[in-house]
């Protein structure tokens, strides 16, 4: 198999893409990681008490980003939540191989996670949501170009498991 020249991990807040962008930094010396939190928090103010956001759009810059590491010859690892909808968007154009972790893990533990980080857990609903969606394979293949699509469930946080996709 080719190498995949593009990696996103995709899942609710809390599942552990962090972390496991973290592992691939410590695994993959020549990748470009680009974790779209860090971005939002760069060009975005969010007050966390009252939920407000000056939001900015931080697929397009990223998209952006992606597409030039690449031509230059990076392997590029991109982690966001991207629902299905965003995601569709994100890869559109991109033609590089692909590969689309997507890792979802167990409600108690998701919850257990967010409560820990402690500050209030915004849009709860919508985090359990997408958590569930993930878990129920919400990728169709034929309709996104990746050549790999990768269901984890993360609820070990066991992110050497993640070694044999990369």
């Amino acid at each position: 198999m080719k190498e995949q020249r593009l990696i996103i991990i995709r899942g609710a807040s809390g599942v552990g893409k962090s972390t496991a962008l973290q592992h691939f930094k410590e695994i993959l010396e020549d990748a470009f990681l680009i974790d779209i939190d860090s971005i939002r928090t760069k060009f975005s103010r969010m007050d966390w008490v009252n939920g407000v956001t000056d939001f900015v759009n931080t697929q397009f810059i990223t998209k952006a980003m992606v597409k030039e590491a690449i031509n230059l010859g990076y392997r590029v690892i991109v982690a966001d939540p991207f629902p299905v909808s965003l995601l569709e968007q994100f890869i559109d154009g991109i033609t590089c191989n692909t590969c689309i972790i997507s890792l979802y893990c167990d409600e108690d533990e998701l919850l257990r996670r967010l409560e820990t980080r402690g500050r209030p857990i915004l849009h709860r609903e919508k985090i359990f949501k997408l958590n569930d969606e993930i878990r129920t394979r919400d990728l169709d293949h034929s309709v996104l170009k990746a050549c790999r699509i990768i269901y984890v469930d993360n609820t070990s946080l066991d992110e050497k498991a993640l070694d044999g996709f990369v």
